[in-house]
């Protein structure tokens, strides 16, 4: 019979009959004697089930998934038992298992009171290890782990289950969440819970890049799976941040990393969160469902539902994911991205005489930065070796990636044909273009060469955004005319050196007619918001 399975366990048909014929308990069970994970009986069994349920509907998927749940109550002790087989065939199949059915399951099993693995905890079983302490609530815990794992390849059941009802207040929505998340220990080094971790990561980031993306407007409104994609977001990384994310693997740092990329609004958001010595509060709602107010923030406008994440627990985060140069590139990149299109618009309408939307761009700017800066420090500083050059990494990275000089036509028209909307353009090569230009380029370089700005970050912003202001058409001829006379290299395209960088950081602290009164004010402003989101991250001790 195992052969026959063999040759048509890619045929959903076969498949159908096959687990209608025999039943679902008795599918699994072909597996039930299997040395290990890898045994090809698990995989046979697996392909049957999953195969045959792309046949069914939403009333036979949950029939099959009851089923299961009690072959899992059954105690039948033959071979493996029912606990190692259900996890081992969950795991095992190439497709993915039907949502309706995957739901069911994790309802079921997380109903189930008392599940009695077998072998003492702490012990290998089959190449699974059993938790310690695990009769009742870890065998529990092992088995949804294995559900979860199933939902990797099918992350929206996970929000289905997670969020039964979109429509529920958002704070007891995002407390269910909370409460089935700690089903697993998260500081605990046990394999088990390394595994929960993962899969909660991998399934927060399948529906981030699925539902977090989508863009909307009056034809195309925010749809419920957004929604509950935007809550798993909110409670997974206060959850994640919420611990000692020592026990956070390099996977789950990646998975949390591709969230967060996903998320940037919210990341930007919790960046100005603080007051001056860095306290936050806690988040009105774990969601905001008008990420652009009403279309005040013309970047955001076409953005779907936004977590909300508590910025100490996110600061927590980012420290994690500031490990792996990559993943906090990609995060920092996305930020970066948001606030180009920010200072993109509040520039162009400044340059026509409306400066009203230009200093805040420019401390949303600056506290986002200094969020991120602040994140990598606080982590570099658990481990004193290199600290000061891993420390001006850290900046050298955020200020490359996030430094945006809109000086170059081509620039300008890319953000008003994409109507300096983040949903439209971010991710795009025209963006990565505006943002990764010569003149950038050339002002990062001279600015980390020298001795006295590449690691003072306040001084090093204001710089940055006085050639934004400059570039942008934000200052007037005659200020622009007095700046040259300051700094031609600048203007003329030229290699700065380390006296350009020190004669635009006294234009900004004498500007003699290179800034007004309220220009500089501005920049005074901006330069506090980097602090104040800087201290959020790095707590003053």
């Amino acid at each position: 019979m195992l052969d026959q399975i063999g040759q048509h366990n890619n045929n959903d048909a076969y498949s159908a009959a096959f687990v209608e014929h025999y039943g679902a308990r008795e599918t699994m069970k072909i597996a039930q004697n299997g040395k290990d994970v890898s045994d090809s009986k698990y995989k046979l069994a697996a392909n049957l089930i999953a195969r045959a349920l792309t046949t069914w509907n939403k009333e036979k998927s949950q029939e099959i998934s009851n089923s299961l749940v009690d072959y899992v109550k059954s105690g039948d002790r033959d071979g493996n038992g029912p606990e190692l087989t259900f996890s081992y065939v969950l795991e095992a199949a190439d497709v993915p298992y039907g949502k309706d059915f995957l739901v069911s399951l994790a309802n079921g099993v997380e109903s189930l009171a008392h599940v009695q693995m077998p072998g003492p905890g702490g012990t290998s079983v089959g190449g699974h290890v059993i938790p310690e302490g695990g009769q009742s609530g870890g065998g529990r815990l092992f088995l949804l782990n294995s559900v979860l794992t199933a939902m990797r390849s099918r992350p929206e059941a996970a929000l289905e289950y997670a969020v039964p009802d979109p429509n529920i207040d958002p704070q007891e929505a995002y407390k269910k969440i909370n409460d089935k998340m700690k089903l697993g220990d998260l500081g605990s080094n046990q394999e088990i819970f390394k595994k929960w971790n993962d899969n909660w990561a991998s399934i927060m980031a399948g529906n981030a890049d699925k539902f977090g993306y989508e863009k909307v407007d009056e034809k195309h409104p925010a749809s419920d799976d957004a929604k509950r994609s935007a809550l798993l977001a909110a409670a997974g990384i206060d959850w994640f941040g919420a611990t000692n994310d020592r026990f956070i693997s390099p996977e789950t740092r990646s998975n949390l990393a591709s969230v967060l990329k996903c998320y940037a609004w919210s990341v930007d958001e919790a960046a100005s969160s603080g007051d001056k010595d860095g306290d936050v509060p806690s988040p009105a709602s774990p969601i905001d469902t008008d990420p652009s107010d009403e279309g005040a923030d013309k970047a955001s406008i076409g953005l779907t539902y936004q977590p909300q994440f508590h910025a100490d627990n996110l600061a927590k985060v980012l420290g994690a994911i500031s490990r792996d140069q990559d993943n906090f590139s990609s995060v920092t990149e996305s930020v970066g991205e948001l606030n180009a299109n920010r200072m993109a618009y509040a520039t162009a309408q400044a340059a026509k005489g409306d400066s009203g939307a230009l200093q805040s761009a420019m401390n949303s700017s600056s506290a986002a930065r200094g969020f991120l800066i602040g994140a990598g420090h606080a982590e570099n500083e658990k481990d004193a070796a290199n600290k000061d050059a891993r420390n001006q990494a850290v900046i050298d990275t955020v200020m490359g990636l996030t430094s945006f000089i809109p000086g170059l036509p081509e620039t300008a028209s890319f953000f008003e044909n994409s109507a300096y909307s983040y949903a439209q353009n971010r991710g795009s090569a025209g963006i990565k273009d505006a943002l990764q230009n010569n003149f950038t380029g050339n002002l990062n370089a001279a600015v980390a060469a020298n001795s006295k700005y590449k690691a003072e970050e306040g001084g090093r912003i204001q710089i940055d955004l006085l050639c934004s202001l400059a570039s942008g058409g934000a200052l007037s001829k005659s200020q622009i005319e007095m700046l040259k006379k300051r700094v031609p290299n600048y203007f003329e395209g030229k290699q700065l050196t380390n006296d350009d960088i020190d004669r635009l950081s006294d234009a900004i602290s004498n500007p003699n007619g290179v800034l007004t009164t309220e220009q500089q004010t501005s920049l005074n402003l901006a330069q506090g918001a980097y602090q104040q989101g800087y201290n959020i991250t790095h707590k003053k001790k």
